[in-house]
């Protein structure tokens, strides 16, 4: 059994909260500690789900550390640095938020640590583990679309809470962010693109103040004849997570969790859809500890992504 603890439990930290708790009834994990720095939130928490509490993430791993084998961080950008720094000296693994970081600088820095002191960082990227795109890329790789000839990438948010997330210097901003998960996906189908051509706009469409960018449109482009679109906002009314990728054979859709594969007259072949997103995140921590195929690869990838994202 793995001992994990767990610091941020915003939006993206109850998800995996709720995933750790899950695999702690089917005894697969002990779940050491938990740490938020709302004090009054995480000392009702610590009794909800029985579990020591800290608002201060220094005293949890002075007292845990070294008995950790996984933390997993789910923070604002600008807040991951220093508990890595602080990490670099033990001998668990660390699951973060995307991205793995936010500038070239500091994925230098976290390279270093990484073979310096065998420090193991990985990035939390959900769609490695679901069935709908582990599918699609199966389609893909064995030649079922044939030659891949174009994609087209549609990822629409309606965030409309004022938060670090609209702060430049806080790591904030839509390609950096929600990006990530895009140039990520395609990496892992198709390989890194020969060219990438973005453009980054603030539409204004917030209340509030902000200098980060909140919409991106971009172009990829390969040698071997594949070229794709994308369009990602954080401000589009329309939420949707929507992937076509055409070959010339047939074509995947992908919606949400669901693949869609169908031949040149329109006709679905083959479909499948995921499970709750709590399985899956489930599925994504087991795997970091276990070594899975997939987890293996993972390295590979975030470094490419890391390199697109903080080049355009």
């Amino acid at each position: 059994m793995i001992n994990v603890a767990i610091v941020g439990l915003g939006k993206q930290g109850n998800v995996h909260l709720e995933a750790l708790l899950k695999l702690r009834e089917e005894d697969k994990v002990n779940l050491v500690a938990v740490c938020d720095q709302d004090k009054d939130f995480i000392q009702n928490l610590s009794k909800e789900v029985n579990t020591e509490g800290f608002s201060d993430y220094h005293e949890m791993l002075s007292k845990y550390g070294d008995n950790l084998d996984l933390l997993i961080l789910a923070l604002p950008n600008d807040a991951y640095s220093d508990i890595i720094f602080s990490s670099r000296n033990k001998k668990y693994t660390i699951l973060k938020e995307k991205p793995f970081a936010i500038s070239a600088d500091e994925t230098i820095a976290y390279r270093y640590l990484e073979r310096k002191n065998n420090l193991k960082i990985y990035t939390a990227q959900q769609r490695f583990f679901t069935n709908a795109y582990i599918q699609a890329k199966k389609w893909i790789d064995e030649g079922i679309i044939g030659d891949p000839l174009f994609f087209e990438y549609q990822y629409g948010l309606n965030d409309q809470k004022e938060s670090w997330y609209w702060n430049v210097n806080a790591g904030g901003g839509c390609w950096l962010n929600t990006g990530w998960h895009m140039i990520f996906v395609i990496v892992w189908f198709f390989g890194k693109p020969e060219g990438v051509n973005v453009s980054k706009i603030k539409t204004r469409k917030r209340s509030w103040e902000y200098d980060t960018d909140d919409t991106a449109m971009f172009s990829c482009r390969y040698d071997k004849g594949l070229v794709g679109k994308g369009f990602v906002s954080v401000t589009d009314v329309a939420k949707e997570k929507r992937i076509k990728i055409a070959g010339s054979k047939g074509y995947i859709v992908i919606i949400k969790n669901k693949a869609v594969l169908y031949n040149n007259n329109d006709e679905i072949m083959k479909e499948i859809e995921d499970e709750l997103d709590v399985e899956i995140y489930k599925r994504q921590i087991m795997d970091f500890m276990s070594g899975g195929e997939h987890i293996l690869e993972l390295e590979k990838y975030n470094a490419l992504t890391t390199d697109i994202i903080n080049s355009y």
